[in-house]
């Protein structure tokens, strides 16, 4: 990572690193970002009829210890997204 402060980050990857910011070695959930693509898969955009194929993300953080998904969430942006999987993660009471 260049040596930029923070508050110099792209919000997006800020809201990425909020939802693992501990660095230690099996400290904290792992995060996976995936670019999903299917048939009526969202079709939020105003330009989307039906019967047509979108793309979205999926985020799962990732146990630390067994790599399995403990969230998942998916979304059409990735910052909408990454606002879903944060607000989940702090419901279950996984307080970052």
């Amino acid at each position: 990572m260049p040596n930029k402060p923070k508050t110099k980050l792209n919000p997006l990857d800020v809201m990425i690193r909020e939802l693992s910011p501990n660095k230690g070695v099996g400290d904290g959930p792992q995060v996976r970002i995936t670019l999903i693509r299917g048939f009526e898969l969202f079709n939020t955009r105003a330009y989307h009829n039906h019967e047509t194929w979108s793309d979205g993300y999926r985020v799962e953080l990732l146990d630390d210890v067994t790599g399995l998904a403990i969230l998942t969430v998916e979304a059409e942006d990735l910052d909408e997204v990454l606002q879903l999987a944060y607000e989940k993660w702090m419901e279950e009471e996984n307080f970052i």
